[in-house]
């Protein structure tokens, strides 16, 4: 997006914070931390979401294509019918997660640790040799 203004709210402290439908396209939140946040429907297209904490958020039908998970925690928290399209993701906790219904094709879940995962279509999966990663 040509003339797009690009925005960093990283370390910032969104605790329970209500972002439904927000458009926060391109917007680096490195380390913030959005635990038990609501970002029901927002457009985090191409967002920066290295070292998030995001524990128990509710992130469905959240549009994260083209986004950088990295060592993030997404620990118990609710991406159903989210669109993870090409997404970078690795080392990010996918414990109890639900991904039911996600759009996921380019974006390899299998970087991150999952734990009683619900995956897109339904399954729920432990990884075999289970180590935890992301922020515990």
């Amino acid at each position: 997006m040509q003339g797009c203004v690009r925005f960093r709210l990283a370390f910032v402290d969104l605790t329970n914070a209500i972002l439904e439908e927000a458009n926060l396209f391109g917007v680096n939140l490195g380390d913030c931390n959005l635990e038990n946040a609501s970002l029901e429907g927002a457009n985090l297209r191409q967002a920066n979401l290295r070292g998030v904490n995001l524990k128990r958020a509710n992130l469905r039908n959240v549009n994260l294509r083209d986004a950088v998970i990295v060592e993030v925690s997404l620990q118990q928290a609710i991406l159903k019918k989210a669109d993870l399209r090409d997404t970078v993701m690795y080392e990010t906790s996918l414990d109890e997660v639900n991904l039911r219904g996600a759009l996921v094709e380019g974006c390899d879940l299998n970087y991150g640790s999952k734990r009683n995962t619900i995956m897109p279509d339904g399954q729920i999966v432990s990884d075999k040799d289970y180590k935890p990663c992301g922020n515990e």
